[in-house]
């Protein structure tokens, strides 16, 4: 599920004119849209989809871009945006023994369906963030101060914010209590810590599997796996056989650029950006990079590429501006 309205998050709604199904929506109503825009734009035909680069190099003398890709192609360019995502490569644990499991194993974000059976069409729906964005932004603190007939004061809406977020993780663990059968189980699922300590679920309906007899909760008690032997996982030093281990450990984030991206980028005189942020990110604005002309990074930390637009109409239209950036012309 996307964590962002279906309305803002997927594009040329009203080009294609479709109204998305959910307020937040899932992978395969995504993946259907995102098919739907290639077929209204002819990008089967002129795209190269399940493609990825493998290498971008610059080339002097034709000042262009060489780009090669894993599927042999080499294809040219003057100039070239790069808007991989930054949450894309899967992270997987640091955890002793992770090489040794013999059974199956799978990260989340690769889900096995010949392995776990079921399809990437189930649906579930339910979400709190409207109700988290209502309590920590302006709105409650607005109504606060019309009900004193006053503006709140800083302290007065640090308290504010306090109580809403004690009160929806409040919510939240109440949940826990109303749905879990055993107590003992429900009181280690409940989380105690800030809404946005750690990222907030957009739904609790896997709960009642902890009804299941078949389901099994083993609490680390925040102390995580100690390690992984080639039958299971071992936590407070019982080792739990296990047919298969699902990862859910996110992706990497923080790591460099080039490695989250899958390929390296070779500027003029043959530098590669790896070597050239190897002791930190080096921009104009987090758009471009000295010595890699006509190069676009679009999205490199989750900032929306909204702004680099936005950026390149400030400089054209700048009194000051010369219309042309490291070798582009801005006209």
């Amino acid at each position: 599920m996307c964590d962002v309205e279906s309305y803002c998050y997927l594009p040329l709604l009203e080009e294609l004119a479709y109204m998305p199904k959910h307020k937040y929506s899932f992978a395969p109503e995504i993946f259907e849209h995102s098919k739907a825009i290639a077929r209204h734009f002819g990008l089967y035909d002129n795209a190269c989809l399940q493609t990825s680069v493998s290498q971008m190099r610059w080339d002097d003398d034709a000042a262009q871009w060489i780009i090669s890709t894993d599927r042999g192609d080499r294809m040219c360019a003057h100039y070239v945006a790069m808007a991989n995502g930054p949450l894309n490569r899967p992270k997987l644990p640091g955890i002793g023994g992770i090489d040794a499991y013999e059974g199956h194993t799978f990260h989340t974000s690769r889900w096995d369906y010949d392995y776990t059976g079921g399809n990437s069409d189930e649906d579930l729906v339910s979400d709190g963030w409207t109700d988290i964005f209502r309590n920590l932004t302006g709105i409650a603190a607005k109504t606060a101060a019309r009900k004193a007939g006053r503006r709140l004061t800083g302290r007065e809406k640090g308290e504010l914010m306090e109580l809403a977020d004690f009160q929806k993780m409040n919510t939240v663990r109440s949940r826990a209590s109303e749905i879990v059968d055993d107590s003992e189980i429900s009181d280690a699922l409940k989380p105690w810590y800030r809404q946005f300590c750690k990222r907030p679920c957009f739904h609790d309906e896997y709960l009642p599997t902890f009804n299941r007899p078949n389901v099994h909760l083993v609490d680390t008690d925040g102390r995580g796996v100690e390690r992984i032997t080639p039958r299971g996982v071992v936590v407070g030093g019982t080792e739990y056989e296990v047919d298969c281990i699902v990862f859910a450990t996110g992706f990497e984030v923080g790591t460099a650029y080039t490695r989250r991206a899958g390929y390296d980028i070779i500027g003029r005189g043959g530098q590669t950006l790896s070597d050239k942020w190897a002791d930190g990110v080096k921009t104009l604005h987090g758009l471009t990079s000295h010595g890699f002309p006509n190069g676009f990074f679009t999205a490199m930390y989750g900032a929306s590429p909204i702004k680099f637009f936005r950026i390149l109409d400030e400089w054209r239209s700048s009194p000051r501006s010369t219309g042309r950036l490291d070798g582009i012309d801005l006209s």
